[in-house]
């Protein structure tokens, strides 16, 4: 039993390997996309400005959250 296993083993990583080159063998692998991102010259806001301005939408998003909370916990059952 032993042996058997060794030799399914072996006969299905050469199918495995020999699947691979099949695939490759005729069909070229297509080049990447070469993609080319331009900087912006001119900041659009002030980073620290647009963090700040983050930060105050963070915090009225929480705050939201936890007045909807609330009101579903405080309801009565």
């Amino acid at each position: 039993m032993r042996q058997l296993n060794r030799v399914v083993l072996t006969k299905s990583f050469w199918r495995s390997l020999a699947g691979s080159l099949n695939l490759y063998s005729s069909h070229p692998v297509p080049a990447p996309l070469r993609v080319e991102i331009k900087p912006l010259r001119v900041a659009i806001v002030d980073p620290t400005e647009a963090m700040r301005a983050d930060w105050v939408q963070t915090g009225k998003d929480i705050d939201s959250a936890i007045t909807q909370y609330g009101q579903k916990v405080s309801a009565p059952r």
